[in-house]
């Protein structure tokens, strides 16, 4: 069994005009509602069979939960009856608006909560700092349930991966804390916390994603968590965004010419975590440290997180090394860079690695060491 803590609004009263018997009852009629966000909560998806899905028990698809399985609220176990995506909704934050998606899930009882979408969720996001949330779009698409993996909780390295430190290449899951690593400005810093997890990485939100020697000034393959981010620096950036350096996730470079992801029964993905937020340097690229963030905090046992926080000297609430792009500015900047050849996201070939990571050779390019 597997329970996975996520944070939402749960609002209040049941769903207007909710029934039971009704399979439809989230549609375009939530569009431009306003939801209550003066108290967030955390619940529970609970995966009975480990499939990674909660399923939802709305008529529509066919697909139902696996008896014992399902969302808890306050200690309260109960059914999903429908899920939805409503794209283009707009949240408050500190005076800031943003544009997300946000998902509507509603239960067997009425309960209804709406959270951010997972892919959404930037670094330095925090439930308490947002102040004002209004659903947006609907979007027509039968959901059969959520997937339980919280995307940002898995910023990691495959165990694999080459690390520069100052005594040369190392592999992640060979490194400790205290251990030296270079970062942004070419200065090698000590690790304060690293810890690892192994198991099944067959969905997309647990796959590694392979970037081929040669993707972005690469001279070995490696291999990342699909939301771990790297760092592009290049005048496109500094054009478009008003920065020359922003980090990008994994999947989504996604597209690019030797990019795919690589379903697998069992790896091992590595958490390695400087003081601040930082990049590290693997062969030619830079990828960024382990951030800690709220969906990061929900998806580690208390334990973990506790000692998390014990061994950094950094606030929980922590500031990233620069701006990290969403899915849809992400493909903007792609595009810019010509390295999409105008045909938009598509899904990469699967490639597999041709060389021993172990011994790599680092080569400069547009990505290289930021200042």
């Amino acid at each position: 069994m597997t329970d996975t803590r996520i944070w939402g609004w749960l609002q209040p009263g049941t769903l207007p005009g909710f029934s039971l018997l009704n399979s439809d009852n989230l549609g375009s009629g939530l569009n431009g509602t306003l939801i209550t966000t003066d108290a967030y909560t955390e619940y529970i998806l609970r995966d009975l069979d480990g499939d990674g899905i909660v399923y939802d028990t709305d008529l529509d698809d066919l697909s139902y939960p696996t008896l014992g399985e399902g969302i808890v609220f306050d200690g309260t176990l109960t059914n999903a009856h429908e899920i939805a995506v409503y794209e283009n909704s707009i949240i408050t934050m500190n005076g800031v608006d943003e544009t997300v998606r946000l998902v509507v899930t509603v239960t067997d009882t009425g309960t209804w909560a709406v959270r951010i979408h997972d892919e959404d969720i930037q670094p330095g996001w925090y439930p308490a700092d947002i102040t004002r949330a209004q659903i947006g779009t609907f979007l027509p698409t039968e959901y059969s349930g959520s997937h339980v993996t919280s995307v940002d909780g898995m910023l990691c390295f495959a165990a694999e991966t080459p690390i520069l430190t100052p005594g040369g290449w190392r592999r992640a899951d060979a490194l400790r804390r205290g251990d030296p690593v270079m970062t942004a400005g070419r200065r090698f810093e000590p690790l304060t916390w690293t810890a690892r997890m192994t198991g099944p990485a067959l969905d997309e939100a647990s796959a590694p994603i392979v970037l081929d020697a040669g993707v972005l000034g690469l001279s070995a393959p490696i291999r990342l968590s699909p939301q771990h981010r790297v760092m592009i620096t290049c005048p496109e950036a500094n054009l478009v965004f008003g920065s020359r350096r922003v980090l990008v996730a994994a999947r989504h470079l996604l597209g690019l010419p030797g990019v795919c992801r690589q379903p697998l029964d069992r790896i091992t993905y590595v958490h390695l975590k400087t003081r601040r937020h930082s990049v590290l340097r693997t062969p030619g690229l830079w990828c960024e440290s382990y951030l800690p963030g709220p969906m990061g905090e929900a998806s580690m046992p208390p334990s973990a997180w506790r000692e998390l926080m014990a061994a950094s000297r950094s606030a929980p609430r922590e500031k990233s090394v620069c701006r990290s792009l969403t899915a849809a500015e992400a493909n903007v900047l792609l595009s810019r860079m010509g390295l999409l050849n105008g045909q938009g996201r598509q899904r990469g070939k699967q490639l597999f690695p041709r060389r021993d990571p172990s011994a790599p050779s680092p080569a400069r390019n547009r990505s290289d060491a930021p200042a």
